[in-house]
């Protein structure tokens, strides 16, 4: 089965990492499509294979609808130079090993020319993918040598939709900290199984499912809670989510300072709470949750709640360290939903 991997970064500093651990994988995608930003220059820095010139097909370019930092050639018709892909070379500049080349020998980049929401990143990844399989990986997880083999394992055996577990890796305390926070029911030690949504930092899907349910909402800002939103559609659509716990990424996340962590969780809960909105019925969600005053005056007991269950679970018992920010994240996350029905956001259909 043909297998694409399409990566969301917008000038990720762990993105190289993350190629260099798919192509040191015991299974290679027949292509992985890199989309968004890189003003450091991570990918276009990567020397392309030996004999190759500007002119001899490193870029091709057709119209994203959005302006490019990267001119195409003259005469090239693309009408005022918007970038599709840049082919990077990436097996000279990630030599795999035993000599295996990587699908054809390409990397491709799509330059969205300004930074775009997640969601849109992913759309135009999963829309300009050639595999049958699609996979999902952010640009801060470094997938194990066995992620894509999990993945084409549990397909094989008949699933459409398989999300990965999720290596509580952080670089430092607020990383971690965040980290348990987010994907504590995400762990490898948690049992496969059917799950009501899935996080796309660690998913694959067949492309027939994305064909018949369509991409993400792009009015989500940023990048929080899309996803949640996208793989409950799909669920609702008649395809199970199934959670494979061998299908490991480790999450290395950028949020590494405390106001790094808090506004994170202040623009999860704008998100997430339009998310719990829109689907009642999967999340139990209380008629007082439509009211801003319910989630600021509960906020500490809903917090308490999150955090007890969150340290139920034997095998996070070893991160307790981080027990006062997750408490604290899941009080910012309230504040966060309070905001989005203040200003109408979470109950826009």
């Amino acid at each position: 089965m043909r297998a694409s991997v399409i990566i969301p970064s917008l000038n990720a500093p762990t993105l190289s990492r993350a190629l260099q651990a798919i192509v040191a994988g015991t299974e290679l995608p027949d292509e992985i499509i890199v989309v968004g930003r890189d003003e450091t220059g991570a990918l276009s820095a990567l020397p392309p294979p030996s004999g190759s010139g500007p002119g001899g097909g490193i870029v091709r370019f057709i119209d994203t609808g959005a302006p490019s930092a990267f001119p195409p050639p003259s005469g090239s018709g693309t009408g005022g130079g918007v970038v599709r892909f840049i082919d990077t070379g990436a097996p000279s500049a990630f030599p795999p090993p035993s000599g295996r080349g990587l699908g054809g020998g390409i990397v491709r980049f799509i330059d969205t020319g300004a930074p775009v929401c997640a969601a849109r990143a992913r759309n135009l990844g999963l829309a300009a993918a050639t595999g049958e399989l699609l996979l999902l990986l952010d640009a801060d997880c470094i997938p194990r040598p066995d992620w894509l083999a999990a993945h084409r394992a549990r397909h094989a055996a008949g699933e459409q939709v398989v999300g990965g577990a999720v290596a509580l890796a952080g670089s430092n305390y607020w990383a971690q900290s965040d980290n348990v926070s987010m994907f504590h029911e995400f762990i490898p030690q948690q049992p496969a199984g059917p799950r009501v949504l899935l996080p796309t930092l660690n998913l694959s899907l067949r492309r027939e499912v994305f064909a018949a349910v369509g991409g993400m909402d792009e009015s989500f800002p940023g990048a929080a809670a899309e996803d949640a939103d996208w793989t409950i559609r799909i669920r609702r659509a008649g395809y199970r989510l199934w959670f494979d716990p061998a299908a490991v990424v480790a999450h290395s996340p950028a949020r590494t300072t405390r106001a790094d962590v808090a506004r994170h969780w202040r623009n999860l809960g704008h998100n997430a709470v339009r998310v719990r909105l829109r689907y009642p019925e999967e999340f139990g969600t209380p008629a007082g949750a439509r009211r801003a005053a319910w989630w600021r005056l509960l906020s500490p007991l809903i917090a308490a709640r999150i955090t007890a269950g969150v340290y139920a679970k034997r095998a996070l018992w070893r991160h307790w360290p981080s027990l006062p920010v997750v408490y604290a994240s899941k009080m910012l996350y309230c504040f966060g939903a309070a905001r989005a029905i203040d200003s109408g956001f979470a109950t826009r259909p």
